[in-house]
């Protein structure tokens, strides 16, 4: 092998080595590059509402209702507000109103923009043939729901309009309830079930899509708008309990004539045992068989509350008790107040109406009635349908013993502050 200045003459040349004194190889012309598609979509998102696919359903935003929804100054003022950006926007409105004869009509505020579609006695606005044809003529798909209440109207209505095809929007300040959990739990259960949640102000802008709209300005102007002043009502419930603290036994024993049984209903305390609460009755049987009642006497049945506190107790005359059940510890409760409902049956044609309901608000110490409300209900005879109500249909005492909450039908929720502790005690 030879070798010079200790270089190998076999050791291959590099590359460089190899072309050198060549000339350079001539670079080849690129492949010219295709052109680029173009980016922009050719259609909306069928995630957003377009004003020539959708329409706005107002859902039973009626007088006797609206007054016992939780900030309903705010949620008619939603509704007016979706109800003029959709006129702005020359997108179909849909109203229905439910029982109009025993729970009113569309609020003015919104009556006086929109026609009624459709009077209903189902929740759903699945059977409202006027507005499923509107739909269906206009080729809307696309449907945004407002009004009352969101956990049974709305809700039915949201979840019977996915099943037949629609996309729908529910505007979530622009429904509501008159307990919050209501409005927490049905929004949770339509979004889950595909329902889309939005709000008035991007229900508004969405539909307008394009600030160089001729609407724009409209819009803004109805997004700008300051929203009524809210009312704070303080959080009112009956006293809760963690655990069952009472247990109901039965005891039915057959008289020896075989023609009547004898009823024995006993509450008793799971804690230590002992008798709370005993009720008698009988009831008297047509025939051997039992299959027919001959007549009652005496209480027919007691139920304990699922939260343990209180009791409700059916008479023979259809009157029923609800009875409130020792609190306990005072200093996991606040044991000022409770309150007792009642039920009578009334055949009275004065009245003209089948139930007459009390609630009275009791010192818990005293046992004394501090106050006393009423409120009635009328049911058809052949159906047990309810078909008006009147009056004052629920209380409820503040969490703090400082306040009571009176839901009266045709008015709004009453707030009234109970006496302090000094002046119940003296």
């Amino acid at each position: 092998m030879s070798k010079i200045d200790g270089e190998s003459l076999d050791q291959p040349l590099s590359d460089t080595d190899a072309n050198a004194g060549q000339a350079p190889p001539v670079a080849s012309k690129p492949a010219e590059t295709p052109p680029l598609a173009d980016p922009l979509p050719r259609s909306r998102s069928r995630a957003l509402m377009s004003r020539k696919t959708a329409a706005l359903l107002v859902i039973d935003l009626q007088e006797k209702l609206v007054p016992h929804i939780r900030d309903h100054p705010t949620v008619v003022w939603n509704v007016r507000r979706l109800v003029d950006g959709a006129n702005m926007l020359d997108l179909p409105i849909l109203c229905t109103e439910q029982y109009p004869r025993g729970l009113g009509h569309t609020v003015p505020l919104v009556a006086d923009r929109v026609e009624v579609d459709d009077e209903k006695s189902m929740f759903s606005c699945r059977d409202c043939r006027t507005v499923v044809e509107r739909l269906q003529l206009e080729q809307r798909d696309q449907i945004l729901l407002c009004g009352i209440e969101t956990h049974v109207c709305v809700q039915q209505t949201a979840l019977d309009l996915i099943a037949m095809g629609f996309d729908v929007w529910v505007a979530v300040d622009a429904v509501g309830t008159r307990f919050k959990l209501d409005d927490q739990t049905a929004l949770r259960r339509m979004e889950s079930s595909g329902v889309t949640l939005t709000t008035t102000e991007a229900a508004l802008f969405e539909w307008c899509e394009d600030s160089q709209a001729p609407e724009f300005r409209q819009i803004s102007g109805l997004v700008r708008e300051l929203p009524p002043e809210r009312v704070e009502i303080p959080s009112a419930r009956y006293f809760p309990r963690t655990t069952p603290r009472y247990v109901m036994q039965t005891n039915h024993q057959p008289e020896p004539e075989g023609h009547g049984d004898h009823l024995h209903f006993i509450v008793r305390s799971t804690e230590t045992g002992a008798v709370v609460e005993q009720y008698e009755g009988r009831v008297e049987w047509a025939n051997p068989e039992h299959t027919a009642v001959a007549s009652k006497s005496g209480v027919q049945s007691v139920e304990v509350s699922v939260d343990g506190s209180a009791i409700n107790v059916q008479h023979a005359d259809e009157h029923i008790d609800m009875v409130y059940l020792p609190m306990g510890d005072p200093r996991t409760n606040h044991p000022r107040w409770k309150v007792r409902k009642s039920e009578r049956h009334i055949a009275s044609e004065e009245y003209k109406t089948d139930y007459e309901i009390t609630f009275q608000v009791v010192d818990y110490k005293s046992d004394k009635v501090y106050r006393e409300f009423t409120g009635y209900e009328h049911r058809e005879p052949e159906t047990g349908r309810l078909t008006h109500v009147s009056g004052v249909r629920q209380v409820e005492i503040s969490d703090d013993g400082r306040w009571m909450l009176l839901t009266e039908i045709g008015r709004p929720p009453q707030i009234m502050e109970m006496p302090p502790e000094q002046e119940e005690q003296a």
